[in-house]
């Protein structure tokens, strides 16, 4: 195994325990009040989401873009990330 390959298998790694840290925030609000109510459905479709926002994040260290266009691209990728996980959550788009 190459170091460029172990050391993204770790930063994968980190970015897994982040995702599953972001998903013990509704499942624990779910114990203390009965406002948070997710299903099996919606732990899902918000783990995929976060994956999929990581795996951009990855793809966009490894690509060859300047540093102004990468920020560009966090950008774009974290707005369309909150706009989908808004519109789900409570509709904003009608």
């Amino acid at each position: 195994m190459e170091n460029g390959e172990l050391s993204l298998r770790m930063v994968t790694l980190k970015q897994l325990g982040l995702i599953a840290t972001f998903l013990c925030i509704p499942l624990f609000a779910m114990q203390v009040t009965e406002e948070v109510k997710w299903g099996l459905g919606d732990f899902s479709i918000a783990g995929f989401l976060l994956f999929v926002a990581c795996m951009a994040y990855n793809w966009s260290r490894r690509s060859s873009m300047t540093r102004s266009k990468r920020y560009l691209f966090y950008f774009l990728a974290l707005t369309i990330l909150v706009l989908i996980w808004v519109e789900l959550a409570v509709g904003i788009i009608n």
